[in-house]
């Protein structure tokens, strides 16, 4: 069965494929066969000493090609590569070196921001460019927010930023439409 599989194929192969590519290099060889004759009968005219002239000539112009063609592009692409190389391995040299005194001053800078909730919310929520209408720190760390008028998109991408940067949920949430299509009057109730 396989056998049978197979030479169909190939009997496919063959009819198809097989035949199209002589066809082709019949075309090929009936078009360039002008050409050719040319080029011969020009040679044979040469002397010696001029078809000499001409092969090493072809061949410097063959090496002249290969050297900005494919040499140069391959040897400025190495360069390159390399050069990156050592800029990654020198960028890691020193990231490890100092990872230390990074994780310390990230350390030192979370120390110094307040840890308040209220003020954590009042300062995200002004450099998010949102106008707080009121901002009422409660017990336990629960802070609640009024917000006459924001667009949806800075709120819910402010909110995310508070959840994640911050440690603040979102224990209860009120919105509601205004008359403005994308700005919506909220009420908002966080805790750690």
């Amino acid at each position: 069965m396989k056998n049978r599989a197979a030479s169909k194929w190939y009997g496919w192969f063959e009819r198809y494929v097989l035949s199209g590519i002589s066809a082709v290099g019949e075309q090929l060889s009936t078009r360039i066969k002008p050409a050719q004759d040319r080029v011969q009968t020009y040679l044979e005219r040469l002397t010696a000493r001029e078809r000499q002239v001409l092969v090493i000539l072809f061949s410097f112009l063959s090496i002249v090609f290969l050297w900005y063609m494919v040499w140069l592009p391959v040897d400025r692409w190495s360069e390159r590569a390399h050069d990156s190389l050592v800029q990654e391995r020198e960028l890691n040299d020193f990231l490890a070196a100092n990872y230390g005194r990074a994780q310390e001053a990230v350390r030192r800078q979370r120390a110094a921001e307040p840890k308040d909730a209220a003020a954590i919310v009042a300062r995200t929520g002004r450099s998010a460019g949102l106008d707080l209408a009121r901002v009422q720190p409660g017990r336990q760390g629960v802070v609640s927010i009024w917000i006459d008028s924001a667009p949806w998109s800075r709120l819910s991408a402010w909110l995310v930023q508070l959840h994640n940067r911050e440690q603040l949920e979102v224990k209860q949430i009120r919105v509601e439409r205004t008359d403005q299509e994308g700005i919506v009057k909220s009420f908002i109730r966080l805790s750690r």
